[in-house]
C-alpha cells in the first residue's frame, strides 16, 4: 500500500511540473521592442513592434552561449505607412517552434517559425482561404 501511495505521490509530482508555465509578465503595449518567451527555457523572441522584424534571443548562464540573432529582418509594414510602436504583436502556438504574428492594424498574419539552424527560420503570410 505504501508503494502504490508512494507511486501516487510521484505520478502527481510529475505532472505538475510537467503543466507548469513560467508566469508572464505584463508588458507595456506600445514599447518599440517587447520580449516573448518560448517553450525552450533559454530562448526568447524580440519583436520590433514597429515593423514586425524579430530576433532570436538566447540567454545563459554561460557567457558563450549569450547571443541574439535575426530571425526575420523583412519589414511587414506596408509601403507608405509610418511606422507606430505597438502595431505588431506575437502569439505563441502549442507548437514550440511556432508563433503567429500579427499586424493588429490590418489584420495580417504570418506564421514564424524559429530555430537553431538558419535554414529552419522563417516568416510566411497566412493567407485567407477564398
Amino acid at each position: 500500500m505504501k508503494k502504490l501511495f508512494l507511486l501516487f505521490a510521484v505520478a502527481v509530482m510529475a505532472v505538475s511540473v510537467m503543466a507548469y508555465d513560467a508566469p508572464q509578465f505584463s508588458q507595456n503595449p506600445n514599447a518599440i521592442y517587447r520580449l516573448f518567451p518560448t517553450q525552450n527555457m533559454y530562448i526568447y523572441l524580440r519583436l520590433d513592434t514597429r515593423n514586425g522584424k524579430i530576433d532570436m534571443v538566447q540567454w545563459n548562464t554561460d557567457s558563450e552561449n549569450r547571443l541574439f540573432t535575426t530571425l526575420s529582418s523583412q519589414n511587414l509594414l506596408p509601403s507608405g505607412q509610418d511606422p507606430k510602436a505597438g502595431r505588431f504583436t506575437l502569439y505563441s502556438t502549442t507548437n514550440i517552434y511556432n508563433f503567429i504574428l500579427l499586424d493588429q492594424t490590418s489584420g495580417k498574419m504570418w506564421q514564424v517559425q524559429w530555430s537553431f539552424d538558419a535554414l529552419n527560420r522563417m516568416v510566411v503570410p497566412i493567407n485567407k482561404l477564398e
